[in-house]
């Protein structure tokens, strides 16, 4: 549990480290370190910037997930069909598609791991059970940030190995994630065929568009926005703070 005493305490102490580091580049005898001087300026900034933003009202929520999993589709239907009836105003992203151990797959996810710092709630697509590489992407993930493991696509299965497969992410995260915060849904479900026959004989087959299936994660997140709003919000600020801390070490 984050509250505001302790953000400002993290704050204290990026202000420390950036003073530290302003009275060195100050320093008449190390004439090399005038050229650090934007970078402390822009380090003063972000400690602005996160003590305004802790009173914030509005959620970032960032989409994860591999190539193909339906990351845009569902941030469209989101921002469509709930965001605006949500008790809080959201902002969605969507974080770059990572996939395995790739050179541009390995940067693609440390950019997303990077955007995930300023989230406060994460939802990680995946359209099946999770290969190793996601497994642990979710476990860094949950150790620092709200995650909820969203199974999209639910529909290109047959019903009874749906539910294999929610059991089995149920069973793999049990230990990452809160209770209730593994859904399925089916974000584009695929047209449904429908055949008629006729009084003549004949059959009739044509395609029907299917509405998207998110009630279940809308319902979720309701519930999660509703209770952990601020802590949310605090949780980031915090996360923040202590990134701004070792970024200033660092320079």
């Amino acid at each position: 549990v984050v509250n505001s005493a302790t953000v400002q305490r993290a704050l204290v102490e990026a202000r420390q480290v950036i003073t530290q580091l302003e009275t060195e580049v100050n320093d008449p005898q190390e004439p090399s370190c005038v050229a650090v001087q934007p970078q402390v300026s822009l380090l003063q900034a972000q400690v602005r910037q996160i003590a305004t933003e802790m009173t914030r009202q509005e959620i970032r929520l960032l989409v994860m997930g591999a190539k193909g999993s339906g990351k845009t589709c569902l941030i469209q239907h989101l921002q469509a069909a709930w965001a605006s009836q949500a008790s809080f105003k959201l902002r969605f992203a969507e974080a770059p598609s990572f996939s395995g151990a790739t050179e541009a797959g390995l940067v693609a996810e440390m950019t997303a791991l990077q955007q995930a710092i300023a989230a406060d709630l994460i939802l990680f697509l995946v359209t099946g059970d999770m290969t190793e590489s996601e497994y642990q992407a979710v476990q860094r993930l949950s150790a620092q940030k709200r995650t909820v493991l969203v199974f999209n696509k639910q529909d290109q299965y047959p019903p009874a190995e749906r539910q294999t497969i929610l059991n089995q992410l149920q069973m793999r995260s049990m230990s990452l994630l809160q209770g209730g915060d593994v859904v399925a849904v089916a974000a584009a479900p695929n047209p449904l065929k429908v055949r008629q026959h006729q009084a003549d004989g004949t059959v009739k087959e044509w395609l029907e568009d299917q509405a998207p299936a998110l009630d279940r994660l809308t319902q979720r997140l309701e519930q999660i926005l509703q209770q952990e709003s601020q802590q949310l919000v605090l949780a980031s600020s915090l996360t923040s703070a202590v990134a701004l801390k070792s970024q200033a070490k660092t320079t």
